[in-house]
């Protein structure tokens, strides 16, 4: 038998053609396998450190419940600020983290400091003070080295004048400039042993007032940007309403809502009688509980006839 007819001269190269394509594909293979073990390895390594976070933030919740809910608000406006400044991912994500931490290191402050009502000595705002650091002494073994490092200088000052390391303009990071300016709002929003809190207007003119000293001026500009867009909070809503009750009002200042209240009743019940009793010089409304007839409109003793 004629082996030609077998094995053809263009058989070789076929076959060398198949094993390289077998070469390649497992070479896809290995390495898509590789992407997918590193992107699981990424995926539980997060899963730990949000488990991390989330029990750290927790111990703050139980030691200093104000603080603690002021961490979660901080934390959520941050991510959404980094994410509007086009800032990566996984910065974001980091940033988010170091809002929902930034505070962790108030637990090794004594209660009698941490939660007096009245002004602080020296001694005891140096005591304050110290909490980047005690917060970094806490992370660090944990490996959040971005986070460490955005809690650590949140408290830093443009014209430095901050604490703990006095650091000023660039030298600063951008996103622990973000989470200041988000740490300064919330702040003067909320209601703390020595303060009240401020409304939407006044935190605006109290922060304006820092741009330049502690807070990043062209940030600041970008954080009212940014504010614009987010809808009206529950108290936003209300002082809006009072303030325009207060502009329509003519009734006295007393009674602010009385005016406007007074001119609606007025229209709705002008609107009702004309649609439910006749116009023939009618003055009077007729009690639903008497049938209508002619009789019913003419002084006492006097007849209609038709």
């Amino acid at each position: 038998m004629d082996t030609t007819t077998l094995w053809s001269e263009a058989e070789p190269d076929r076959f060398s053609a198949g094993v390289r394509g077998g070469a390649g594909n497992l070479s896809t293979i290995e390495r898509r396998a590789r992407e997918r073990g590193h992107q699981t390895w990424r995926r539980a390594e997060t899963e730990k450190d949000d488990t991390i976070v989330t029990t750290l933030s927790e111990t703050l919740m139980a030691r200093d419940p104000e603080t603690g809910e002021h961490s979660k608000r901080v934390a959520k406006l941050a991510e959404g600020f980094g994410s509007f400044l086009g800032l990566p991912r996984s910065e974001v994500h980091s940033l988010y983290l170091a809002g929902l931490l930034h505070d962790i290191g108030k637990v090794g402050i004594r209660d009698d400091v941490l939660f007096k009502p009245g002004s602080l000595t020296p001694e005891e705002q140096h005591r304050i003070m110290e909490h980047p650091r005690i917060a970094e002494k806490i992370l660090s073994p944990l490996g959040f080295e971005k986070v460490v490092r955005y809690i650590a200088v949140h408290h830093e000052n443009i014209d430095g004048s901050g604490y703990p390391e006095g650091l000023r303009g660039e030298e600063i990071p951008l996103a622990g400039r973000a989470l200041a300016i988000v740490d300064t709002y919330d702040a003067l929003r909320s209601r703390r042993p020595y303060k009240e809190p401020l409304r939407g207007a006044e935190t605006r003119l109290t922060m304006t007032a820092m741009a330049g000293g502690k807070l990043d001026p062209d940030l600041l500009e970008a954080f009212w940007e940014f504010l614009s867009g987010l809808p009206a909070t529950r108290h936003e809503r209300a002082y809006r309403d009072r303030a325009r009750w207060r502009s329509s009002s003519s009734r006295g200042p007393g009674y602010p809502h009385l005016g406007l209240m007074a001119r609606k009743i007025s229209l709705w019940s002008r609107a009702f009688f004309k649609r439910s009793i006749p116009r023939r010089g009618i003055r009077t409304a007729i009690p639903p509980s008497r049938p209508w007839s002619a009789n019913t409109l003419l002084p006492s003793g006097s007849t209609c006839s038709t």
